[in-house]
């Protein structure tokens, strides 16, 4: 009984360390990656024409993020909703190449920029945006917006 006792604590100390390892290890190569990739991101999603920009967001995504965000982004695109799923829908341009951030912290990375956004009256005014970044397998799986 001790035995198995032994064998069971050691399989659940293997499977906590594997969960740690594709949620992120905050390295600085992983920071660089995130940080390389909203770079990238950033140049792509501001080309003018929709065609050109999103097959260069699709491209960057295929380096940077796991193939699942990158089918839910290309399944979407081709329906016609083009929802962005690399920065939760909150947009990004050349001011976020800026003052773009990336830190590690809870098993997570958080990425924070300001963009250029616009009210419903037009009105322009500078947004600050603020993202949690999930890895798994050492490439973006996950992006949630917080406050």
């Amino acid at each position: 009984m001790k035995r198995l006792s032994i064998i069971l604590a050691a399989l659940l100390c293997v499977v906590l360390a594997a969960m740690k390892v594709s949620a992120g290890t905050g390295d600085a190569n992983e920071i660089e990656k995130v940080r390389e990739f909203y770079r990238q991101y950033a140049v792509a999603f501001s080309i003018s024409d929709n065609k050109t920009s999103f097959a260069k967001c699709d491209s960057v995504m295929n380096i940077y993020c796991s193939a699942e965000m990158c089918k839910d982004t290309k399944k979407d695109r081709i329906s016609g909703i083009a929802y962005d799923f690399a920065t939760d829908d909150i947009g990004i341009d050349s001011l976020a190449l800026q003052t773009l951030n990336v830190k590690y912290d809870n098993g997570a990375y958080t990425v924070t920029y300001k963009y250029n956004d616009m009210n419903d009256k037009r009105q322009k005014f500078i947004r600050n945006a603020k993202l949690k970044v999930g890895m798994k397998d050492g490439k973006i799986n996950t992006v949630k917006a917080i406050e």
